[in-house]
């Protein structure tokens, strides 16, 4: 005898009344049914949340202090990076 199960809850509930069951079948006179099981149709999917953790934002406190060495072999590059030497030796 098959019993389709529709939740998972109902699975704990047929274990538990399996012998009961198997007691009323033979006050019906049903002795030939000896084998009782069971299978849910439902199953649950598991779903996995992720936990995200909030991110810390370090301040970045290193400095630089101009100095750097200028390899640039174009004028222009290299006069950019002067000019961006001048602006950190501004604002230490």
């Amino acid at each position: 005898l098959f019993f389709v199960l529709t939740h998972q809850l109902y699975k704990n509930e047929f274990k538990n009344n399996k012998e009961l069951i198997k007691s009323l079948l033979k006050q019906l006179n049903l002795d030939y049914i000896n084998d009782i099981e069971y299978f849910v149709t439902n199953k649950p999917k598991i779903i996995k949340k992720e936990v995200l953790k909030p991110m810390t934002i370090v301040p970045y406190e290193r400095k630089s202090y101009a100095i750097f060495d200028n390899n640039a072999k174009n004028k222009k590059i290299y006069d950019k990076f002067e000019e961006i030497r001048d602006l950190i030796k501004k604002k230490i």
